[in-house]
């Protein structure tokens, strides 16, 4: 699986940045970072457009397909490398994981990047 995420520093893509790193750590599948500089308008440029018409960060390309938003990418992510345990298993901490995965979306303070399986 070819995995690429376009991030910027001081964006919300650093808890998917962070699960990147932690797949990796744990099943050897790599990523390739592709920072996007926000301040030089990479993220309004027509390829960039094409990813996210929205403009914004993050987005993960997987195999060619773009998928934007923190939380689909994060759960994208937890349940394509089950390994990993980015994300807890039981239902009710899971949504919980997810709704602070939302919050940092709209940039709430001290949001965890990672939760450890129970």
């Amino acid at each position: 699986m070819n995995l690429e995420l376009y991030f910027a520093p001081g964006a919300c893509s650093f808890v998917p940045h962070v699960a990147l790193e932690a797949i990796k750590a744990a099943t050897g599948q790599g990523f390739e970072p592709k920072l996007i500089k926000l301040h030089k308008g990479e993220n309004r440029t027509a390829e960039y457009l094409a990813m996210n018409p929205n403009a914004q960060v993050p987005v993960l390309v997987v195999d060619g397909k773009p998928l934007n938003q923190i939380v689909a990418i994060c759960d994208f992510l937890d349940r394509g490398f089950p390994k990993a345990g980015l994300l807890p298993t039981e239902p009710w901490a899971r949504a919980g994981a997810l709704a602070a995965g939302v919050a940092e979306q709209h940039g709430a303070p001290g949001v965890y990047a990672r939760v450890p399986r129970q």
